[in-house]
């Protein structure tokens, strides 16, 4: 989220969105959290989330999606899936993305 938040866009979690949200904006929500494996001291899980750009142009999906994509890679994530999704004017990039996180214990 903090870098998200370098982005010139506001940031909400997904499920805080509704109709009077400005747009454009970013939104993003933990889709995955599991324990791959467990040890006394340390462990690995697989982290997905999925963020969306929203707004009303093409360009403006494509422009904020490839800065997204930047700043995950940074952070160690792959890109999982891409989509988009239009809706009486109103686009979503969305954007799935994993990584192996270290958990010590």
């Amino acid at each position: 989220v903090t870098q998200l938040k370098t982005i010139a866009l506001p940031v909400y979690y997904e499920m805080f969105v509704d109709s009077s949200t400005p747009i454009p904006c970013i939104t993003y929500i933990e889709t995955q959290n599991d324990s791959l494996i467990e040890g006394d001291k340390l462990g690995y899980s697989t982290l997905s989330y999925q963020i969306k750009v929203w707004g009303n142009s093409v360009a403006t999906l494509e422009e904020y999606a490839a800065v997204i994509d930047s700043k995950m890679r940074e952070l160690g994530f792959i890109r999982s899936n891409a989509n988009e999704l239009w809706i009486d004017g109103l686009g979503q990039k969305i954007l799935k993305y994993r990584a192996t996180a270290h958990e010590f214990f």
